[in-house]
């Protein structure tokens, strides 16, 4: 038989294990909230620098690059939600976006703000692929983990919300989406490490 104290021994190295996973992939709350703040920002500076060049680009009319009818995959549900249409579906469509990403900044609805932020995003980077770069693609990334997290525990302000007793949030969050975001950045550095040694070799 074994002793008595190996079974012990395994649970304190399974609950080491845990911890030591709880602490890669956990992330603190406040610097949480302060990503949804800037993310916000930088969409509402998104909407700014492209409508300072012309939504007809992303329209079917127009000096546009690619067919009306080209989609990312060809499909019928991407000619529904990349459908492009006149330059008023544009511009109503990059309002929209922009409203939304002021309620994610300031923290109005902030989770489902961040899942519609995510689903116009998408759309928006999809009607025109050609002007996109890298940044654009990690973006959508880091909005989809940030779908999966509270980012709503600090910096809010929602008025239509019913006040209720106040209860200090947790420090450290750890869910699906902050694991997601560690296992993201570290893909992006290994990815890059990757190919600078490809080409230095």
């Amino acid at each position: 038989m074994r002793p008595s104290w190996s079974g012990e021994g395994a649970t304190l190295r399974t609950q080491r294990l845990l911890r030591q996973l709880q602490r890669i992939f956990s992330l603190e709350s406040r610097a949480l909230a302060l990503f949804r703040v800037l993310v916000g920002l930088f969409v509402c500076y998104d909407v700014y620098y492209r409508s300072s060049d012309s939504f007809y680009w992303y329209t079917s009319i127009g000096p546009h690059l690619i067919p009306a009818d080209d989609t990312p995959h060809g499909s019928t549900f991407h000619h529904v939600i990349f459908y492009r249409g006149s330059y008023a579906w544009q511009v109503f469509l990059m309002l929209l976006q922009l409203l939304v990403a002021v309620c994610l900044t300031l923290g109005v609805y902030a989770r489902p703000a961040s899942v519609a932020l995510w689903v116009l995003l998408t759309m928006e980077h999809g009607r025109m692929e050609y002007v996109l770069d890298g940044s654009d693609k990690f973006l959508r990334h880091m909005m989809f983990w940030l779908m999966f997290t509270p980012c709503d525990l600090h910096y809010t302000y929602n008025p239509f919300r019913p006040r209720k007793a106040q209860v200090p949030p947790a420090e450290h969050v750890l869910c699906f989406g902050t694991a997601g975001f560690s296992i993201q950045h570290a893909i992006v550095y290994f990815e890059l490490v990757g190919r600078r040694c490809c080409a230095w070799l």
